[in-house]
């Protein structure tokens, strides 16, 4: 359903943050995000003396407020983070489907706009890894600050923000908050007018002031359970206070080349990333022996093969996982699929300081602007993974139940290299998270680019049925025939972007790498973002 959804945006966007180049000097501190507001943000925990981590829970905070069509406090959030000589780790809470949550509907599409909600846990995340990996050098109040400030002074829209907007009119206009902050007029504002979100700047306020918690379990809390009853959504206040702390699990990892790749578990997407990768590795053992055409199509079979089993043979136990990952990543089970393979948005920040740690964080309300139901004092808008369960197939591993927790592509991933955290990245798009995390990684790595080139350069998308998407219409052209002899199916988007324009279907990367000078990052073209490198 998300692809056929996709197929109907229009996805032209002018390249990259209109008036705001990136900082693209090596830094030993720098932060990539996808907008300019939320990179500014970590760029001021830097200046404060922050850290990585302190940086990051700004940003991320600053995004749900200036891209809140890919994220906000009404969603989830994953974080990676890893400090040198120390093992990639993982902090996690995922949402999940309330406990009055009705199993018998036959479709989410039944859904009232509240029901489509699970548990928000975004909040508990950032707040529990900004008190774990925080400095100390910076206050919680000061985290929250600069969100505060983009709430209440506004932000202006940029291209792609006002492209998720515009794609979202019909809906939004529905609902009466939505119609007040970002309809005025009943028309989406004009590309780089202001935006002022003053309900959830009040709302950041007190969470500055009384803390995470009370979202949880304090006055604001009270407000979404009353809002909840008032609408016939499923969260009560019961759901919220046993949200628990966010947990830390170990990374899962691989090898590629000399790297060692660390990402997230499941539910979420990381698995298939490492799969993707070791079937490159295998496909394609020297990747500067084959011509660019020869990598490009290898490397999306092995993306291929990836997609086809994450369909075909997902991970069907989200807590006791390690067995079951291990058999999809080694290179016996790769070699079976080779033999027998014939929208939903998000946002990703990326973090390095100069103590070498790096983070990063993948949030999202699924779909743009979630459930498209604003809290109507609050501000925030509810997230819509409800549609991410099997509905009328009561047996099925990823069955709609109370407590149930979503599938996810969520992966930001994290490569180290002797002990040392070499690169930090991840993306929104569903699915395409994958493609586009596989493909920057593999464009930095193995064709040698520089990091922004890797980020900026055209991509592909495969589907397990063998469908790929290609960005670049001379590349479509190119390969159109040796697509068919393999096997594949080229297809167009209907709004497929021109060879001027980037297209955001094709993800959001963000990205830090360290080379000998210190870290670089870049920010993706297909977003309104920037990198920002501190001093």
């Amino acid at each position: 359903m998300k692809q056929l959804l996709y197929l109907s945006l229009i996805v032209l966007i002018a390249v990259g943050c209109a008036d705001e180049p990136a900082h693209d000097t090596p830094s030993p501190n720098v932060i990539s995000t996808a907008t300019p507001e939320a990179s500014k943000a970590g760029e001021e925990m830097y200046a404060l003396g922050g850290n990585a981590m302190d940086a990051a829970v700004a940003a991320a905070f600053a995004l749900a407020v200036t891209e809140p069509a890919g994220s906000g406090i009404g969603g989830q959030s994953i974080l990676i983070v890893q400090r040198p000589n120390e093992d990639a780790l993982v902090i996690e809470c995922t949402s999940f489907a309330p406990a009055a949550a009705d199993s018998t509907y036959d479709s989410w599409e039944q859904l009232t706009p509240r029901q489509r909600t699970t548990v928000p846990t975004t909040v508990k995340v950032l707040a529990y890894a900004f008190e774990r990996y925080g400095s100390g050098n910076v206050s919680w109040e000061q985290v929250l600050m600069p969100a505060i400030r983009a709430a209440e002074e506004g932000f202006e829209l940029g291209r792609f923000r006002r492209h998720a907007l515009t794609e979202s009119v019909e809906e939004l206009a529905n609902d009466t908050p939505s119609r007040e902050v970002f309809l005025p007029g009943g028309n989406a504002p004009a590309l780089f007018e202001r935006i002022r979100q003053p309900m959830l700047a009040a709302s950041l306020r007190r969470l500055a002031e009384n803390g995470a918690e009370d979202f949880y379990s304090g006055s604001i809390a009270k407000e979404i359970v009353a809002d909840m009853q008032q609408h016939g959504g499923w969260v009560t206040a019961n759901d919220l206070s046993a949200v628990p702390e966010p947990r830390e699990v170990p990374a899962i990892t691989a090898g590629y080349r000399d790297l060692k790749i660390s990402t997230t578990p499941p539910p979420y997407g990381g698995w298939a990333v490492l799969q993707a990768l070791k079937n490159i590795e295998r496909i394609i053992p020297e990747p500067s022996a084959p011509g660019q055409r020869e990598y490009l199509l290898s490397r999306l079979r092995g993306l291929h093969l990836a997609h086809y089993a994450r369909d075909r043979y997902p991970i069907t136990d989200f807590h006791n996982y390690d067995e079951q990952v291990a058999e999809r990543i080694r290179d016996a089970y790769s070699t079976q699929l080779k033999e027998e393979a014939g929208r939903g948005e998000t946002t990703h920040l990326s973090a390095a300081d100069e103590s070498g740690m790096v983070v990063g964080i993948s949030q999202s309300v699924n779909y743009y602007f979630g459930a498209k139901a604003m809290h109507p004092t609050l501000g925030f808008y509810y997230n819509d993974y409800m549609r991410e369960f099997v509905y009328g197939s009561p047996e099925h591993p990823y069955a709609m139940k109370p407590g149930a927790m979503p599938y996810s592509s969520m992966s930001p991933t994290i490569a180290a290299k002797d002990g040392r955290p070499v690169a930090v990245l991840g993306s929104p798009g569903s699915a395409r998270i994958i493609s586009a995390v596989v493909q920057v990684l593999t464009n930095w790595y193995d064709l040698g680019m520089d990091i922004r080139d890797a980020v900026s350069r055209r991509r592909m998308h495969v589907l397990p049925d063998s469908t790929v998407y290609i960005e670049d219409p001379d590349q479509r052209q190119a390969l159109r025939e040796p697509l068919r002899q393999r096997g594949f199916r080229l297809e167009t988007l209907q709004h497929q972007a021109d060879a001027k324009h980037y297209d955001p279907y094709f993800g959001g990367v963000h990205a830090i790498v360290w080379d000998e000078t210190g870290w670089r990052g870049a920010a993706d073209n297909r977003r309104d973002g920037m990198a920002i490198g501190y001093p």
